[in-house]
């Protein structure tokens, strides 16, 4: 039934909002369907839709039913609706039936939108998608099915972590069908996942005791799978578990953890929280330079993927961390970003949060009226979330309401001092309860007889926050104690408050751990030790080169570092950098070099300059150069002194040069492969190499140092798996060669074998299995006979070669493994494309270099060459006295057609030489091939139709029978033809009777 355009673009409307169950901006509504006229105007028309306030709803009535049954989706005409857009075709899609195709799409579209910061849109796609899926049918769902839509689920729930869009019922209902669909698959560790995301979906929204125990059993069955994808999920969550219950050491320890797991964790944003609240951490215990480094790292990796949104939050959260160390003007530039990028309707957390820190950054000006005007705007946010509950991350926050109680300004709604209070108590977040039990004295001191209360909750807050170790509110209430106890007269007890109190606020390089110089450098030697002795030596150098930088970042108290190596011209090459995107521009490497020159004129190892550290481990006569500097705090080097840089810098080289010099790291290059492995199957690779013909050995030798996949073409037995062997031992790769055939096993199997499982995916997996394309990380993967990989299976390859990421079967974190992909087949794979067996852009991707190693048949040097040298092989293999192939043998030989190609000349010239008597082939006259008669040749070498090959194959009949017709020799016999049939077919080709 065709509709004008107008009246479709209704349809998807009103459909679209029935989904939604839930008022929508027109302006979401115009870019999912764009319209002729104005839309809120035709909406405006029907009976049961009300558009208030940009907002349209629909209101629930007959008419409303009665005109979504005279309008069905699935009669819409597929033309206009691909000019419709991603939305559209997803509710025709669900209409028609095609369920799990509409929410891949609507998840696709609705995730990259959302990470590419038009949260307005994403947000209602992911809604509508959720909804789709809360309304689908399962109970028919095949397996592969069942996975597409846990996959999905888990996206959806990780999204909402992130976003405003929470409606907590679907989530809850998303929940509860996914731990089902878990229970029927067997898969046990995605109803875990599901858990922990909920649990984390809690744990940011509320303060319940109850929610975060349901999380910490979560991460304790997580913790049970015992794999490394899962433990990579783990600590990242285990870095916002411990942040929102205020334990702060275990926050940082989990949040380095993280830092050293490679590869992505999930798809979206539970890794940037807990960057967010890690910073937190850091700054709370005094690390402010730890957490500046963390988050610029994490920022320069979301800019890289795009991740908009994980932008704006580093960006905000960078910007408190400068405030609180000082640097207001550096973190008014990341503040301005975010307000000039981000949309305040449509991420209402993201700006709570940030008028927040704008209000700070007010406060520690000395403005406490802009600070309070800003502090207004977070309540009107605050409003705009689904939850109405405050998060207090901070406890500087409780500051500016105490500043603002001080100043007269009345109370902002939501955020009352005591109230406040009152709420972080039902809490479990210690070190908040810590401050709030400051600032709650602070409101009872004054009041009569209040004396020892206020006295009791100092004490009670100093406790907490000792437990842990938030240096700077331990300073403040020790600071606040000192004052309470000089008002009461014992003074001895408030000096040693006081004192404590002003160590910490003395000296702003060492005022971060509370210590004197001296005790400094004995702590920063100390930490060196632990931090060495935790550094892992791994098999490849990089990782190792990262740890180094790392360690040396977190004892220095630096925020960036770089490792070079010292080249013989003078030159340097950078082998890692952590934060410093410089260490590769000319300008900064020659501002070493000075650095390095004035380092050998004074004759040290080390050298500070200004921010800057350098020194200078060695190996084997190579020298390295190590470089740390911060970008905007102040050093705490200088305060050191030369005897205690040189110990650390002893303490570095040292344990570099140890790591260096172990096996791991000092086999650079690649182990060569077994000889078994090398010569391929029967020792055969060199004897086939030096007689492979010159055009298709200058190909292998121009392609087999690149990294661009090559798809080898031929018969059966030409020797593709040898030529793709030696393409992988002179590639220069030090992985391993992989190889596998996907016609011996079945589809599931396929693709558990090639991306490998995790432990509870499904029923058996009673272990995580590594899968090939892993196994060939910085290899070679061989995919033989790429034909028989099944079409559903060539989508996923298809991505793999692409992007080279993928996730394990009922994994959540994407795996990087640099592979070269090298296929072979002996079937015609454009062919396979043109009735579509084989997908195009597969085919495209895979045959980048096609290269087409011709047959045995008709090539007789080739055969005579590898015929002698296959024989003095075995002869000397099996030793076995052989006296060679004579003429009439090799004769045979090359008459015969070889449809097994090498392979078989191979086997054939083995059993020969096995065989053979006194020197003497082993095989009579009837045990050779069969030879091909100059009749037969051609026969069928162009391909011929089936009426020209009977044509062939009869003039071939009559040629061996010398034109005999009868008798038992004739070619009515061998043709097993009536003699009238077969003179009418010799007539019809033209055939005359001699």
């Amino acid at each position: 039934m065709s509709r004008p355009p107008a009246e479709a673009t209704l349809c998807l409307v009103v459909h679209a909002l029935y989904r939604l169950a839930s008022p929508c901006p027109v302006r979401v509504l115009e870019l999912w369907f764009p319209a002729g006229t104005t839309l809120p105007e035709a909406l405006s028309r029907l009976p049961f839709i009300r558009v208030a306030g940009g907002d349209v709803r629909l209101v629930p009535s007959p008419d409303l039913f009665c005109w979504l049954q005279a309008h069905p989706l699935a009669h819409l005409e597929d033309t206009g609706i691909l000019r419709m857009g991603t939305v559209a075709r997803a509710l025709v899609q669900s209409a028609r039936g095609r369920a799990y195709a509409a929410i891949s799409l609507l998840s696709e579209y609705g995730l990259r939108r959302f990470s590419e910061a038009h949260w307005e849109e994403g947000i209602f796609v992911l809604r509508l998608c959720l909804m789709e899926m809360l309304d689908m049918d399962l109970s028919g769902a095949d397996t592969e099915q069942l996975r597409t839509w846990n996959i999905i689920s888990l996206s959806l729930m990780e999204a909402f972590l992130a976003s405003p869009c929470r409606p907590l019922r679907p989530t809850l209902r998303l929940h509860a069908r996914l731990h089902a669909n878990a229970s029927r698959m067997g898969d046990i560790r995605t109803g875990i996942v599901a858990d922990v995301m909920l649990g984390l979906w809690f744990a940011m929204r509320c303060t319940c005791k109850k929610r975060y125990d349901a999380l910490a059993r979560a991460l304790a069955a997580a913790e049970a799978l015992g794999d490394s994808d899962m433990q990579a999920l783990l600590v990242a969550s285990r870095v916002i578990y411990h942040a929102t219950r205020g334990d702060l050491n275990n926050c940082m320890h989990q949040h380095r953890r993280m830092q050293a797991a490679p590869g992505r964790i999930g798809n979206l944003y539970i890794s940037v929280c807990a960057s967010v609240v890690a910073a937190a951490a850091s700054v709370l215990t005094g690390n402010i330079h730890e957490g500046l480094a963390g988050l610029e790292r994490r920022l320069k990796k979301a800019r890289q993927d795009n991740d908009r949104l994980g932008e704006m939050w580093l960006c905000t959260q960078l910007g408190n961390l400068l405030c609180s160390a000082g640097r207001p003007g550096d973190a008014l530039r990341y503040l301005d970003r975010v307000l000039s990028c981000s949309s305040a309707f449509f991420m209402p957390m993201l700006h709570s949060f940030l008028f927040r820190v704008l209000a700070y950054y007010h406060y520690s000006r000395g403005a406490i009226g802009a600070s309070y005007q800003c502090f207004r705007q977070t309540a009107f946010f605050q409003d705009a979330l689904v939850a109405r509950r405050s998060y207090y991350g901070y406890p500087w926050l409780l500051e500016l309401l105490w500043e603002y109680r001080r100043a007269g300004l009345e109370d902002v709604p939501g955020y009352a001092l005591m109230q406040v209070i009152a709420r972080l108590w039902e809490g479990n977040n210690m070190h908040l309860q810590g401050a709030a039990r400051r600032f709650e004295a602070l409101l009872l001191e004054g009041e009569p007889g209040q004396g020892d209360r206020v006295l009791a909750l100092l004490q009670e807050s100093l406790a907490r926050l000792e437990k842990v170790e938030n240096q700077r509110e331990l300073a403040l209430t020790r600071r606040e104690l000192a004052r309470i106890l000089t008002s009461a007269g014992r003074k001895e007890e408030a000096l040693c408050y006081r004192k404590a109190a002003d160590l910490f606020f003395a000296s702003p390089s060492c005022s971060q751990h509370g210590l004197s110089c001296t005790a400094l450098q004995s702590r920063m030697e100390e930490q060196a030790r632990n931090v060495l002795e935790a550094c892992e030596v791994g098999n490849d150098k990089k990782e190792y080169f990262s740890f180094f930088l790392q360690g040396l970042q977190q004892v220095l108290q630096c925020e960036r570092s770089a490792l070079f190596r010292i080249l013989p011209h003078g030159g340097l090459q950078v082998l890692a950098d952590n934060n410093l995107e410089a260490s590769r521009s000319a300008a900064f490497t020659g501002g070493l070099l000075l650095m390095l020159e004035n380092m050998e004129k004074l004759g040290r190892s080390f050298f500070v300059q200004g921010k800057s550290f350098v020194c200078l481990p060695s190996f084997r006569g190579e020298r390295y150069l190590a470089y740390a500097d911060n970008l905007y705090l102040e050093s705490v080097l200088p305060q050191l002194g030369d005897h205690g840089l040189e110990r650390l810098c002893w303490m570095f080289m040292t344990h570099f040069a140890l790591a260096m010099s172990t096996p791991c790291l000092e086999q650079v290059q690649a182990r060569p492969e077994p000889a078994a492995a090398a010569e391929g199957p029967g020792g055969s690779a060199r004897l086939y190499w030096e007689n492979i013909p010159a055009p298709v050995r200058d190909i292998a030798n121009r392609v087999a140092h690149t990294d661009v996949p090559v798809l080898l073409l031929g018969e059966t037995g030409v020797g593709k798996e040898v030529l793709a062997r030696y393409l992988h031992r002179h590639s220069g790769r030090r992985g391993k060669f992989v190889a596998i055939q996907p016609s011996s096993m079945t589809e599931s199997l396929f693709e558990s074998t090639l991306f490998g499982h995790e432990k509870g995916s499904f029923t058996g997996a009673v272990q995580q299995k590594i899968g090939l394309i892993e196994v060939a990380h910085e290899g070679t993967l061989f995919i033989d006979e790429v034909g028989d990989i099944p079409l559903s299976m060539q989508v996923k390859l298809l991505r793999v070669l692409q992007e080279k990421n993928f996730t394990r079967v009922g994994g959540i974190r994407e795996q990087h493994s640099d592979f070269r992909i090298i296929g072979a087949t002996h079937r015609n794979l454009w062919q396979m494309v043109q009735d579509g067996q084989f997908r195009e852009d597969l085919y495209y991707r895979l045959a980048v270099i096609p290269i087409n190693i011709p047959p045995l048949r008709g090539n007789a040097p080739l055969i005579t060459d590898l015929a002698q040298k296959f024989a003095l092989h075995y002869a000397q293999q099996h030793h076995v006295a052989f006296r060679g192939l004579d003429e009439e043998t090799i004769g045979r030989l090359c008459a015969h057609t070889w449809p097994g190609n090498i392979r078989e000349l191979k086997n054939f010239v083995e059993r020969m030489v096995i065989l053979s008597r006194d020197g003497i082939p082993g095989i009579g006259p009837r045990e050779y091939p069969e030879g091909r008669s100059k009749v037969t040749e051609g026969l069928m070498d162009d391909l011929p139709s089936m009426e020209t090959l009977k044509e062939r194959y009869i003039r071939h009949v009559l040629q061996l029978t010398h034109n005999r017709i009868c008798g038992p020799d004739g070619a009515e016999s061998i043709l097993k033809m009536k003699r009238s049939t077969l003179y009418a077919v010799l007539h019809r080709y033209g055939i005359g009777r001699r």
